[in-house]
C-alpha cells in the first residue's frame, strides 16, 4: 500500500524528540518499552531520565540492589515491570556475559519480556522485521481495514497480525516504521476526539470513509474496579519498626508494610480498634489508592510521633503503600 510509506515519511518528519530516540542502544530501548506500558508518554519522560542517570547500562542495573530499583520507579506504577526489568539485567549480566540478545527469539527467553517487548527491541535495536502490535497499532488497523471483533480474543487478535505482517508494514526500515505506528496512535488516530485531517493515512482508512470512527476496535467494557479497604497500624517492637510478615495481593509482593488488615466494606471506629489493637491516643491518616482491578481506601494509624519518625528514618520503608502515609504525616 502507498499509505505505507506515506506513514514512514509523515513520522520521519514529525517524529517527537523523545530520550529514548536518541541512539538504538538496546538498554535504554527496553528500559522505555517497559517504561511505556500503560504509563503515559508524559509521564515517563522525567522517569526515564532519572532512572537512566542511576542505572545507566545493563551492569548497572543487574548489581543494584530491589529497593533502590523500586525506589527510582516511584511514580510509574505497577512495580512488577521493574522487578522484571532488574531480573532481566541480572540474566544478561550474569548468565549471558553481559551480550543482550539480538533476536526476537533470544528475547523472548527473558524474565518479563513478551511478545510486544521482544518485538520493538529487536526492530528498533537490531533492525529485524518484526511488526509491532500495541493497543494503538490495534486501533489504527482495525479503523483502516475495518477489522470486526474483541482484539483480546486470540483468534480474532491473530488476524490482526496477520493484517499489520502482510498488508501494512514496511520492512525495509521495520525499528523506524513500527514507532511511526505508535505514533500515529498516540497522536492522531486516537481513541477518542481523532485527528483524521492529519493522518497521511486517511484516504485508505474505510472507518473513515464509512463514518464509524467511533465504532472501532470493537472492545469489551473493562470491569468495574473492585472496592478494597485496608487498615494499618505502625508500632515498634523493643524501638525496632514492626514489619508485617504478608503482602497485599500481587501488588505489595516486595513491599514493606506495617501489620494491616483487609476488608470489602468499610469498618467502624471500633472495629478497626479492636482489630488493630488501638488506643485512644494513636494517630491517624486516610488516602485512596488505585492500582489495576482495585480502588482502595486506606487508613494508616500510628502509635505515636515517635513510631512514625522511627519509620521514616528506615530507608526500606520509603516504597508503596506506606511511602504515601508517610508524606501524609508530613515526616518525610
Amino acid at each position: 500500500m502507498k499509505e505505507v510509506q506515506a506513514l514512514y515519511q509523515w513520522y520521519m518528519n514529525n517524529k517527537r524528540d523523545l530520550p529514548w530516540r536518541i541512539n538504538q542502544d538496546p538498554y535504554r530501548v527496553m528500559v522505555s518499552e517497559i517504561m511505556l506500558q500503560q504509563t503515559r508518554v508524559e509521564a515517563v519522560i522525567a522517569k526515564y531520565n532519572a532512572f537512566l542517570d542511576l542505572f545507566p547500562d545493563v551492569k548497572s542495573l543487574a548489581l543494584a540492589s530491589e529497593q533502590d530499583v523500586l525506589l527510582a520507579w516511584q511514580g510509574l506504577g505497577y512495580y512488577r515491570r521493574a522487578r522484571n526489568l532488574k531480573k532481566t539485567c541480572e540474566t544478561i549480566y550474569f548468565e549471558y556475559s553481559n551480550q543482550f540478545p539480538q533476536s526476537y527469539v533470544n528475547l523472548l527467553k527473558l524474565p518479563g519480556i513478551g511478545d510486544y517487548s521482544a518485538s520493538a527491541i529487536s526492530s528498533i535495536a537490531f533492525s529485524e522485521k518484526r511488526p509491532v502490535l500495541d493497543g494503538n497499532v490495534i486501533r489504527i488497523l482495525s479503523r483502516i481495514f475495518a477489522l470486526a471483533g474483541d482484539p483480546k480474543v486470540v483468534a480474532i487478535k491473530k488476524n490482526f497480525q496477520k493484517c499489520l505482517a502482510e498488508q501494512f508494514f514496511y520492512d525495509q526500515d521495520p525499528g523506524n516504521y513500527n514507532q511511526a505506528l505508535m505514533e500515529l496512535g498516540a497522536l492522531i488516530c486516537t481513541p477518542k476526539q481523532v485527528k483524521c485531517e492529519l493522518c497521511p493515512v486517511s484516504t485508505a482508512c474505510l472507518a473513515k470513509e464509512r463514518d464509524q470512527i467511533e465504532l472501532y476496535p470493537e472492545l469489551v467494557k473493562k470491569e468495574k474496579k473492585v472496592k478494597v479497604f485496608l487498615y494499618f497500624y505502625m508500632d515498634l517492637i523493643e524501638d525496632q519498626i514492626h514489619i508485617a510478615d504478608q503482602n497485599w495481593k500481587n501488588y505489595q509482593e516486595g513491599y514493606i508494610s506495617p501489620p494491616y488488615f483487609e476488608s470489602n466494606v468499610a469498618m467502624s471506629d471500633l472495629e478497626i480498634q479492636q482489630n488493630l489493637k488501638l488506643d485512644d491516643q494513636s494517630l491517624m491518616v486516610q488516602f485512596k489508592h488505585s492500582i489495576t482491578k482495585y480502588n482502595i481506601d486506606c487508613r494508616v494509624y500510628a502509635k505515636s510521633n515517635h513510631v512514625i519518625e522511627k519509620y521514616a528514618q528506615n530507608n526500606l520503608a520509603k516504597t508503596g503503600f506506606l511511602l504515601k502515609a508517610l508524606k501524609k504525616f508530613k515526616v518525610i
